[in-house]
This record gives C-alpha cells, sequence and structure tokens, in this order.
C-alpha cells in the first residue's frame, strides 16, 4: 500500500500539475498507477500531468521527470517545467531565482521573476513547413515541430469557433507521424506578433488551458512561415499569455528560444490514495 505522499498543486498558465519532492517523498513503487490516480479529478487530487522533482548532479540543481495523467512519460512538459523552476527556487535550489536543471529532452535554465518564469529551451529545429495530413474530413496542411515532443501546428481564421475535441484526434494520431503521434495545436493569428492558441494534447487526450511547448512550438511555426514577429504573444484557452522569443535565426533553426508565462502554487497537501 502507498505511503502517503506529499504534493503541491500547481499551474502554468492554467496547465495545472501535482507536484513532488522526490528527495523527500516515500518511494512510489508502481509510478504509471501513481500519476493515473492522483490525476483524477474526481477520486485524486486532479491534474494534466505530475512533476517530479529528483536531486541534480554537478552544477545541475535538480532533474524533471513529467508523466501525463495517462501514466506515460513525456521527455518535456514547457509550463510544467517553468513550475517546476518556481517549486525548486522556493525550496533554496539555484541562486538568486535562477536554476539549472535536466529533463530527458536534455538541459535547461530558468529564471524565477516572482510570478513569472522564464524558461529557455534553447534551439528549435526548423519546423517542417507546408506538410499535408490526409483526414477523413479531407486534407490539413500543418507544420510539424518539435519542442522535446512533437507538435502539429495548424492555422485556423477563428480557433474560439473549432471543435478541437472533434478536429484533433485524427491529426494527434496520424499514422505518419509514427505510434507516439503528437500534440495539436491550433492558431488564430491576431496581430503581427500575436496569437489565439488552443492545444490538444497526447497523454492528457484532450484540450488543456494551456501548453507550454505547444507554444512555443506554434511561435516557431508562425515566424518560419513569416505569419508572425517574435516575440510572439499567445493567448491560451485559460486567458493568460504566454510570451515566446527566439535569438537570431540562421535560416534553418530558430535560436534560444524562451517560454515565458504566468506560475502560481494552488494548494498545499497530502495524498492518502484513491
Amino acid at each position: 500500500m502507498q505511503s502517503p505522499v506529499p504534493f503541491v498543486k500547481m499551474h502554468g498558465a492554467g496547465n495545472d500539475f501535482v507536484v513532488i519532492d522526490r528527495r523527500s517523498a516515500p518511494a512510489i513503487e508502481h509510478v504509471a498507477d501513481f500519476v493515473i490516480a492522483v490525476c483524477n479529478r474526481r477520486r485524486g487530487v486532479g491534474a494534466d500531468g505530475v512533476l517530479f522533482l529528483d536531486p541534480g548532479e554537478g552544477d545541475l540543481d535538480f532533474r524533471m521527470r513529467y508523466y501525463n495523467r495517462d501514466g506515460g512519460e513525456a521527455d518535456l512538459c514547457g509550463n510544467g517545467a517553468r513550475c517546476l523552476a518556481a517549486f525548486a527556487s522556493a525550496r533554496g535550489l539555484g541562486a538568486g531565482g535562477h536554476v539549472r536543471f535536466a529533463s530527458p529532452a536534455g538541459r535547461h535554465e530558468a529564471t524565477v521573476r516572482g510570478g513569472e518564469v522564464d524558461l529557455a529551451l534553447g534551439d528549435v529545429a526548423a519546423p517542417e513547413v507546408g506538410r499535408a495530413f490526409d483526414t477523413d474530413a479531407g486534407s490539413v496542411e500543418g507544420t510539424l515541430v518539435t519542442v522535446g515532443v512533437p507538435h502539429v501546428v495548424i492555422e485556423s481564421p477563428d480557433v474560439d469557433a473549432l471543435d478541437l475535441a472533434a478536429f484533433a484526434p485524427a491529426l494527434r494520431s496520424h499514422r505518419s507521424l509514427g505510434a507516439a503521434g503528437a500534440n495539436v495545436d491550433v492558431v488564430t493569428v491576431t496581430g503581427p506578433s500575436s496569437g489565439r492558441l488552443r492545444t490538444f494534447e497526447r497523454g492528457v487526450e484532450g484540450e488543456t488551458l494551456a501548453c507550454g511547448t505547444g507554444a512555443v512550438a506554434t511561435a516557431a511555426a508562425l515566424v518560419a512561415r513569416g505569419r508572425a514577429t517574435a516575440p510572439v504573444h499567445l493567448s491560451v484557452a485559460s486567458g493568460d499569455v504566454l510570451k515566446v522569443s527566439f535569438g537570431e535565426s540562421d535560416g534553418a533553426t530558430l535560436r534560444a528560444a524562451i517560454l515565458s508565462g504566468p506560475v502560481c502554487v494552488s494548494f498545499e497537501g497530502i495524498y492518502f490514495g484513491s
């Protein structure tokens, strides 16, 4: 039987997580089962996923492990990384609000500025623009971008009018994307450096109120297609705004991506099981 586990509930722009410090928490033997149970919004705490803070090594302040609510591990979660950076900084890790950490996707740095966190995600490889996806409803053109995890970015004239739950699954599991599939981001351009974004996330298998890597992927797609100039401000489903900046590009790679936005602690508790 699982021992009670202390946790903190956090969200980044509405993308919500159960956060657990594994340096001090009881051992969790069956992680996937635990994640599914604790993320259940009726019988558990409720969340899009679970963030684990593991000890760092060398010059790393900590290591990040992230599990989607279906119990599957993902290489990276942008808003989750921002939340975990704030969590770690509040517990004395790093210096001056600056933390260095690693995920399965690589090394990262973040800066905590009160209720805002800037996450440095490094370079983003050239988006695959103009990729066609055939579906039962017809052909859909999108941009494939990988930001730790893969995203299909689609532009829509009115993202708010779209039935995302009906539209996205055919793309999320499209055969051309392999067995793992991809996240689906749908954006409406609202200005020269702004857009309205909704995301259907794999592992959650539904729409989330925000997606950090999705925001970066969307900004990269818009910049690559000449549809926006950085920094790109994206209003997400929660009503919050995520800002994506890039350094100088060499024409093939978008350099030094930075994801910025709000984070918040909702509450702390102890999970006894469901």
